[in-house]
């Protein structure tokens, strides 16, 4: 079972390994999580490979709504900031109808890479 938990103020992906297939779930664990049982970022992107490996070792075997959000929340971030790298000032500014102080620009970007709107007017 995956799941998202809260430690430190901030939220990890663990998985909670049973008692059942539990050294093939240890083996397919070592993959996409740490020796605290916590997810690698980079395995955000492969958890659908992870949930099918699961279900083919136990057809039980799921992520908890929480871990999903999380998981989710972490690709769009990545996304996101993949995305606003790319809109330079000259980009930004070819966007808009009028003209923003540097500090206008860099809060679009932390907004945006945040999930936020902006509305301009």
């Amino acid at each position: 079972m995956a799941t998202g938990s809260a430690q430190a103020g901030c939220w990890r992906g663990n998985i909670r390994i049973g008692s059942d297939y539990r050294d093939k779930f240890e083996r397919l664990a070592r993959h996409y999580f740490d020796a605290d049982s916590v997810m690698f970022p980079l395995a955000f992107d492969d958890y659908n490979k992870l949930l099918t490996e699961g279900k083919k070792i136990d057809p039980s075997f799921r992520f908890y709504q929480d871990a999903i959000d999380f998981i989710l929340e972490q690709r769009e971030r990545k996304y996101r900031e993949q995305l606003i790298a790319k809109y330079t000032d000259e980009k930004l500014d070819m966007l808009l109808t009028t003209t923003l102080y540097p500090y206008q620009k860099e809060g679009i970007r932390f907004a945006f890479e945040r999930g936020r709107s902006i509305i301009l007017r």
